[in-house]
């Protein structure tokens, strides 16, 4: 079963038991995918999450009833429809559509634009813009990592800081020697730099990814790095080491933009449909991509696990 399939049973069920509480797990399994995995596709393919897709369709179908039912009451609409209370569902009614139910009601119907199911034959133009020439299958070799996973609202800063401390080592004992004292991050990467101390190793790899994935309910998620090793290195009190064991991928190249990686995971999920391959369960990847002389990273690397 492709993913298309997969998630257009979903959409189905959905519909089926809108006026249920829908468990995210029941959903998943419909999927046959970890929820995780679930929400990822899910977004990727409907361009929304499952939830605020869950609750759109509430607020549409019970919008719908508040004009051909006149005599039922708004807080029984807001119960059948899985709102805990009326003034749950005007505030969520209000949020989406901006306007009140008993104003919506009094109006007739006019002044806003309800959410259809989602129309598979429509919906997957809308989700992918053009489609992926350039894309690589490639198998990546066990290799060595260093690795430090950040948890928060910002996981990337949390992991990538104790990272670059970890890359700079060195250059913080040097600066401690000099100034007595340990600097921030940004300050000590620009001294490094301006001292020429920040010499990565020749063909040194920057990945990372959301682990644990973000999810619905929380606004916190995880976010790991890993950074390729040459050898000589050493483990500190945070950053440690693990064997990775490698795996067939199909790669593309993506922009920096948060725009760009949502657009090109979405293509590289359609590509898959028709390529041949199936999807993998090992570790997806973004590869951050640098150019020599040049700071920072300029492009991310997508690595989707595949198996033939």
């Amino acid at each position: 079963m492709d993913y298309i399939s997969r998630i257009k049973a979903t959409i189905d069920y959905i519909e089926e038991n809108i006026r249920s509480p829908i468990d995210l797990l029941d959903l998943s399994k419909k999927a046959f995918c970890s929820v995780p995995h679930f929400y990822r596709i899910f977004n990727s393919i409907v361009g929304m999450s499952v939830k605020d897709y869950i609750r759109k369709r509430r607020l549409s179908i019970a919008a719908k009833e508040l004009i051909s039912n006149p005599r039922k009451r708004i807080i029984d609409i807001a119960y059948d429809y899985d709102f805990n209370s009326q003034e749950v569902f005007t505030r969520a009614f209000l949020k989406e559509f901006g306007i009140t139910p008993g104003e919506y009601r009094r109006k007739n119907g006019e002044g806003i634009v309800l959410f259809d199911k989602f129309d598979f034959s429509g919906g997957e133009k809308k989700m992918v813009v053009g489609k992926l020439n350039d894309v690589r299958i490639v198998r990546l070799e066990p290799m060595k990592v260093a690795y430090y996973r950040g948890y928060g609202i910002n996981p990337e800063r949390e992991a990538w800081i104790p990272i670059t401390e970890w890359l700079l080592s060195d250059a913080k004992e040097l600066y401690f020697r000099q100034f007595g004292r340990y600097p921030e991050v940004k300050e000590l990467l620009k001294w490094a730099e301006e001292n020429d101390l920040y010499k990565p190793p020749k063909g040194r790899r920057y990945f990372g990814f959301d682990n644990p994935l973000k999810t619905e309910d929380k606004a916190e998620y995880g976010y790991e790095v890993w950074v390729t090793l040459s050898g000589s290195e050493k483990e500190d009190d945070k950053v440690k080491f693990k064997d990775f064991e490698g795996g067939l991928y199909a790669v593309t190249r993506a922009k920096k933009s948060s725009k760009s990686l949502i657009e090109t995971w979405q293509k590289l999920f359609k590509w898959l449909e028709t390529s041949g391959y199936k999807h993998g369960n090992h570790q997806w990847l973004e590869e951050y991509v640098t150019v020599e002389g040049k700071k920072g990273f300029v492009a991310f690397d997508l690595y989707m696990p595949i198996s033939e």
